[in-house]
């Protein structure tokens, strides 16, 4: 089941890492987050990609230490709690770097940006600037900070804020659930379905795919190198043949998939176990993990393909180009 939400991701760009990962999840249940990296264009306005924050459905904070210092982060705070219903759209995840219960760890930030303030006017006073100047702007903005900040901490003390490392171990249930998302179980997974079997190559490096289908549509996915420890080579397996997925029956729970298929050249039938074993680690697992998911949950191929865009948000670690291949066979059971 998926829903049709906007949902806002606000945080500093030192948690993008932690950020990586809530985004990772989100995208593999089908709930893509609106966040800095992958809206933001060349030239485009920071501040007018902030204001956003108002026109989304929920707004998903990362509480950090360097969020709650962030000038930045606190104008997206500020745009925020314009909305007289903002309490109850904003979700918040507590890194462990930061407090914010008693009234000292409150008092350590009221302090911080009452000194970033009188630090920022007494330096202005030194010198003679217009009102429309950019620090005189900027001295407003730290004022409005330091007006909102004590009333800010207060509602992420009364709002119970849960920790990432509970949040995590729940599934993100903390945050679906007021969502309203609910996580797909498929018990009706079939014991075995027939496959296609592609091969593409980029960068000398020769890619394999799996797609397992129901009732002539993609139901699994399973990406790797050819010929890996959990691949066998492309050119051994007889295409004419069918190419089946099986699950395991006697390890239902291990969800192991092993790759049955008849060899192009002495004409057995062999048996890859394991093929799943390629999800145990890597970025590509991850992706393909997502595609998965997203295929046994009915989602569309376009809204797979819409996905498959949102992921560019990882390319600033590993250029994936692998994924127009991949968009390219999807396309095929259009």
């Amino acid at each position: 089941m998926t829903v049709e939400k906007k949902i806002f991701v606000s945080y500093n760009w030192k948690d993008s890492q932690v950020v990586d990962e809530i985004d990772k999840y989100f995208l593999s249940i089908g709930l893509p987050l609106i966040r800095d990296k992958k809206e933001l264009q060349f030239k485009s306005s920071i501040k007018e990609f902030m204001k956003k924050i108002r026109d989304t459905d929920y707004v998903i904070m990362i509480i950090s230490d360097s969020f709650l210092k962030s000038s930045n982060c606190m104008y997206e705070m500020l745009e925020l709690v314009k909305d007289s219903n903002y309490k109850t759209r904003t979700l918040q995840v507590l890194l462990p770097n930061v407090k914010i219960f008693s009234p000292s760890n409150k008092f350590h930030y009221i302090e911080y940006w009452d000194r970033e303030f009188k630090n920022l006017k007494r330096k202005i006073e030194k010198i003679d600037l217009s009102d429309g100047d950019i620090l005189v702007k900027e001295l407003k903005h730290i004022g409005n900070i330091k007006s909102n900040i004590g009333e800010f901490l207060e509602f992420l003390s009364d709002e119970n804020c849960h920790s990432l490392e509970v949040i995590k171990a729940n599934n993100y249930k903390q945050l679906t659930n007021v969502i309203g998302f609910k996580q797909f179980h498929n018990v009706n997974r079939p014991v075995s379905v027939i496959s296609d079997v592609y091969l593409f190559e980029i960068e000398k490096g020769r890619w394999i795919v799996f797609i397992g289908k129901v009732d002539d549509r993609p139901y699994e996915i399973y990406i790797g190198k050819e010929g890996d420890w959990a691949f066998p080579e492309f050119k051994t397996i007889d295409k004419s043949h069918p190419i089946e997925l099986v699950l395991d029956q006697h390890e239902k729970k291990s969800g192991r998939i092993d790759l049955k298929y008849r060899n192009q050249k002495d004409g057995y039938f062999y048996t890859h176990e394991g093929i799943n074993r390629i999800f145990l680690d890597g970025e590509v697992s991850v992706y393909a993990r997502i595609i998965g998911s997203l295929l046994q949950s009915n989602s569309t191929i376009d809204a797979i393909l819409n996905a498959l865009d949102e992921m560019y948000v990882m390319e600033y670690e590993n250029p994936y180009h692998w994924k127009d291949e991949i968009k390219n066979i999807l396309l095929k059971y259009k």
